[in-house]
Formats: C-alpha cells, structure tokens, sequence
C-alpha cells in the first residue's frame, strides 16, 4: 500500500507564495502509520475513512472524542476494506452485472457496416467488471 499525503502552507497564498509538501510512504500489509491528528486535526476524518475503507492503522489517533479509529461511512460491524481492488463484492457475485454488453454483443441490428454482419462472429470471451469474483466464488444463479 502506497500512502500520500498533500500539505499546503496557506499563510504566504496573500503574498504570492503558496508551499507545497508531498509525502510518500509505502505500507506493508497489516502495517500502520502515525496519525498526524495532533498536528492537524483537520486530518481525523481522513484518517477514519483510510482506516475503514483501506484498512490502514493510525497509531496515535486522537479527534478529541476519545473514541479512536470507530467507522465513518460504513455500518457498525461491516467486515472488509471496500476500496481495496481485492475486496469481492458479494452482492456481484448473486446477480447479473447490469452494464452495458461488451463490444460486438448484442442483437446485432444496427451495429456496424454491411460487410461486417455478413461474416460469422465468433463469440467473445465474456469480461468480468471490476471487483465480481470468479465463478468459482460462492452459489451463483444459472
């Protein structure tokens, strides 16, 4: 996990000097990072959503509350760090994707010059969307 950090200086922005910061650190899985909540309390609300969406510790956190890293946006007792590209979403996995059809599948009516639906169309590797498991995963409808 790759964690950034933009700071702006805005104290000199009337002057014509507006400093900029970008730290960069990498995380190890499971690992945590120091809050910077005691520096700048602006950043407890970005702390709890990386903590609950990403699944990164902050040691030290404190927003005043004394309640620590507690959800932000998800239910209480939700399992999983959603915005992770390895997180599979369930609900995905029991129904259909509801997008759009992949290129060249269809009725085929309408789609493409004369010449093009004369020739036999071979069938295409059907995609999977971004986070829908494998059909190995779970029970899924026929």
């Amino acid at each position: 996990m790759e964690v950034l950090a933009h700071l702006l200086d805005v104290r000199g922005a009337g002057r014509g000097g507006l400093r900029r910061l970008l730290l960069r650190t990498r995380l190890p899985e499971g690992g945590t990072l120091a809050s910077v909540t005691d520096l700048f309390a602006g950043a407890a609300w970005h702390e709890r959503e990386t903590h609950e969406m990403f699944g990164v510790g902050f040691t030290g956190f404190e927003d005043g509350t004394g309640l620590g890293l507690r959800p932000l946006l998800l239910p209480e007792g939700f399992e999983g760090t959603p915005l992770r590209k390895d997180f599979v979403l369930g609900a995905r996995a029991s129904k259909p994707w509801p997008g759009a059809k992949e290129p060249g599948e269809g009725s085929g009516e309408g789609a493409g010059p004369a010449s093009a639906a004369a020739r036999p169309r071979r069938p295409r590797k059907r995609l999977l969307p971004p986070g829908v498991p494998d059909p190995s995963w779970g029970p899924r409808p026929d």
